[in-house]
């Protein structure tokens, strides 16, 4: 019974190990100010896999209706990939879509120019691989 329970023990580590390690990666970034955060994840289009990414309010929950993104840039290693003009709320907003997967050395940011409480605020997010 005791060799039995090792054995499962051991398995379920190691499910957990491989899972851990092929799991897509996805890359994150926050705002200076702690508003706004930033998620560039692979997702499944069709048969192929794409990386898209997304903004999201982590600011007072009860203030998110105060802010709107105004306009994004999606930069990869310098070099504009995307832009949007969206004048939307923040959750759940896009800055790329169907975008290939980052290598590990890319530098990847997202410039957001969005409202918060009538002042306008232009802000660099630099996003790490997680």
């Amino acid at each position: 019974m005791k060799k039995i329970l090792i054995s499962l023990s051991i398995l379920v580590v190691l499910i957990f190990i491989l899972v851990y390690f092929l799991r897509s990666p996805k890359w994150e970034g926050i705002t200076k100010d702690g508003n706004i955060k930033a998620t560039l994840f692979e997702t499944q289009e069709g048969s192929k896999k794409v990386y898209n990414g997304e903004l999201s309010w982590v600011g007072k929950k009860s203030k998110e209706n105060e802010a709107a993104v105004i306009s994004t840039v999606f930069l990869e290693n310098g070099k504009r990939e995307a832009t949007s003009i969206l004048k939307t709320k923040i959750e759940g907003t896009p800055f790329v879509i169907a975008t290939s997967k980052p290598k590990n050395d890319d530098k990847i940011e997202v410039l957001v120019n969005y409202t918060y409480k009538n002042h306008s605020y232009n802000e660099k997010i630099h996003l790490n691989k997680k």
